[in-house]
């Protein structure tokens, strides 16, 4: 079985802080729950990066406690470059993404 490098851009790393942030004011246990499964769900990617729906522009996105995780995948480098986390509910932002 092929396993794929995972790359985690700053647009990610940054969506994922703030979405973070915004949770635990609400709830910090839940915070932290989302949190890891986030990092779970990218992780799986390395084994199965095709378990995401295509949405266009050589992108796919995986559903992640109902938040889209948008990546895409480059077979010549078996590399898994994710791109960003958003709330499809934010449609001007998650609408750039396909």
């Amino acid at each position: 079985m092929k396993k794929y490098k995972i790359i985690r851009s700053i647009q990610l790393l940054s969506s994922l802080e703030n979405l973070v942030i915004n949770k635990t004011q609400f709830s910090p246990e839940y915070a932290e729950k989302f949190k890891e499964k986030v990092i779970d769900g990218i992780s799986s990617l390395n084994v199965f990066p095709y378990i995401g729906k295509p949405i266009g522009y050589d992108r796919r996105a995986k559903v992640i406690d109902g938040h889209l995780l948008i990546y895409s995948i480059d077979e010549k480098s078996l590399t898994v470059k994710v791109l960003t986390i958003v709330d499809p509910r934010q449609y001007l932002i998650a609408k750039k993404y396909y």
